[in-house]
């Protein structure tokens, strides 16, 4: 028991710490932008900041969702098929450049053509989630040198994933430990991170079925190995034909397409959340009607027209599920258009997948609402 508390205490100080250092730079910048005479370098630069300092806030906030959901036994991996070869050469194209960043070298030694399937069924998000840990974790602890990623085909269709890196390495004694939540390993390097990422590292390995492994030598560096059971299959029919459609993903909005104007409803009980999608519906050559609750956005849908549908998921009346399935349910009654709704939520997706496979949404916004998301949805909108 003394040993849990203690336990709870470090986690609970640990993430207050790295929850309040991102804090302090938003609430910081934002006030000296409010200054009336700032010039137009710092107004860039305190925006800048702002938006390192969010995405730091996010990133602790996802992984610390993903590290309660793999406790709590809650989150489930979805297999389909994917192209191998492409995912692996994703991570490395994205770590490359940010490898260089930080005067590192990487290279991606992968064996694909020694045995290593090109189609197999797995999570591949998941497995993505677990490479770019590592990845991440190799470049922020890394201060000279470089990192490299090797993959290779073991028996009984798994497949191992080595990062090795040369780092300030692993004393022995802190290796039996370095899987749990917040521990750096002692290391207070200015690319630390929260700690977090080695702990969804295990968690995920563990709910493939694989093993993990770890290296390391002080000084010279460390190497992580993840054997996974990853199942070749062959490539689906439809790759031959998904190339996608270029002239409806990029047609124009805003004021030179008045023709193409949206009206779209956009239903919060936070006012906040309601202004923002309203601002940037508004950019995008929308006309936008806003309600404070679900009652008020049914009546909305009733008595106007509307192209669109940006609902809550908790409001305290009648929330965005509840709202979408009266409004399907009126439309089959009444025989009237499927009208587009999107889910706008600050759960994560994998929080409300069931929801979003019932087919009552037609797509995801999440919260923090990412503004090329959204445009991509309302480009696909005018597109039809």
């Amino acid at each position: 028991l003394a040993e849990a508390v203690k336990a709870k205490t470090t986690f609970l100080n640990a993430v207050s710490h790295d929850l309040r250092s991102p804090l302090n730079a938003l609430t910081g910048f934002v006030d000296l932008l409010a200054a009336p005479d700032l010039e137009e370098e710092q107004r860039q630069s305190y925006v800048q900041q702002c938006r390192h300092a969010s995405g730091r806030l996010l990133e602790l906030i996802d992984s610390l969702l993903d590290l309660s959901r793999l406790h709590a036994g809650r989150l489930e991996l979805r297999p389909t098929p994917f192209d191998l070869h492409a995912a692996i050469e994703s991570q490395c194209t994205v770590y490359r450049h940010l490898a260089a960043e930080h005067d590192l070298e990487f290279t991606c030694t992968c064996g694909l053509e020694a045995g290593v399937p090109q189609w197999v069924e797995a999570d591949a998000t998941r497995l993505g989630q677990i490479l770019s840990n590592l990845l991440s974790n190799a470049i922020k602890y890394t201060q000279d040198g470089g990192i490299d990623l090797r993959v290779c085909t073991e028996l009984d269709d798994r497949i191992t994933f080595q990062v090795r890196d040369t780092g300030p390495g692993i004393p022995p004694e802190q290796q039996a430990h370095i899987f749990a939540a917040f521990d750096r390993a002692g290391y207070q390097g200015s690319r630390s991170g929260h700690g977090l990422g080695l702990a969804i590292v295990r968690e995920l390995t563990e709910l493939f079925g694989g093993e993990l492994a770890l290296e390391s030598t002080p000084g010279v560096g460390s190497t992580f190995s993840v054997t996974l059971p990853l199942t070749p299959v062959a490539a689906p029919e439809t790759e031959r034909d998904a190339a996608p459609d270029m002239e409806a993903a990029s047609l124009p909005l805003g004021e030179e397409t008045p023709a193409n104007t949206l009206h779209v409803l956009v239903a919060d009980d936070e006012q906040t959340n309601v202004f923002l999608a309203q601002v940037l519906l508004e950019q995008f050559g929308c006309t936008v009607t806003t309600a404070k609750n679900g009652t008020a956005a049914l009546e909305a849908w009733r008595t106007q027209r509307l192209d669109a549908l940006v609902l809550d998921r908790r409001m305290p009346d009648l929330d965005g599920v509840e709202l979408a399935e009266r409004i399907r349910t009126e439309e089959q009654v009444e025989g009237g258009p499927r009208v587009p709704i999107a889910l706008y939520t600050a759960y994560a997706r994998s929080e409300v997948e069931p929801v979003l496979e019932g087919g009552l949404f037609d797509t995801f916004l999440g919260k923090p609402l990412d503004s090329t998301e959204l445009r991509q949805w309302i480009e696909s909108l005018v597109g039809r």
